[in-house]
């Protein structure tokens, strides 16, 4: 490897002593390069289809929470996520819920017979106090007798009428049992 330094360098320096001209150039020596192969392809426009794929979830843009306007245990679901329901004026909504009724089913039971009580009452004061107010006319009574009874009917009169609401609001609370759709749309989520 030396020697061929020195050759190198010698040659260089004698060619350098027989050309008697600035402009020449000495290159050195560079090492052999292989080629490298090429696949060419030519361009073209083309449209691409963009596919993201993702998860995720998605919410409508306006929704309806449905509730119970009573505490229960929801016994029954009557519909499935995704299930679409229509609400118009001549049939009623679909039901989707039922609460467990059995407790609101005996006060319902309870009302009714404390009401066929307070009838029973109020019909036998309205007899005391027809039967009474026919002696007094008659002058067979005394008017604090007559007004005893009198008074004793309203009290009765007023004691139904406690009942009879009673039995209502057993009634509407029984009913707020089923909740039942209130718009038309479509079934979310069951929580």
């Amino acid at each position: 490897m030396n020697r061929l330094r020195l050759l190198c360098t010698v040659s260089l320096v004698l060619l350098a002593s027989c050309k008697k001209h600035a402009d020449i150039q000495v290159t050195p020596m560079k090492a052999v390069v292989p080629a490298v192969v090429v696949d060419a392809v030519s361009v073209e426009c083309r449209k691409i289809a963009q596919t993201i794929e993702a998860l995720g979830t998605l919410e409508a843009v306006e929704r309806v929470m449905v509730s119970s306007e009573i505490d229960g245990v929801v016994k029954s679901i009557h519909f499935k996520e995704g299930d679409a329901l229509s609400v118009n004026g001549k049939t009623p909504a679909q039901v989707l819920f039922r609460l467990d009724s059995e407790l609101l089913d005996l006060e319902v039971g309870y009302a009714e017979a404390n009401l066929h009580v307070m009838e029973a009452d109020r019909a036998m004061k309205q007899a005391t106090f027809d039967r009474k107010q026919t002696l007094f006319e008659q002058g067979a009574t005394t008017e604090a007798v007559y007004n005893d009874a009198r008074l004793e009917l309203a009290r009765s009169v007023a004691v139904q009428a406690q009942a009879d609401a009673a039995l209502s609001q057993a009634r509407a609370a029984l009913a707020k049992t089923t909740i039942r759709a209130p718009i038309a749309g479509v079934l979310g989520e069951r929580r």
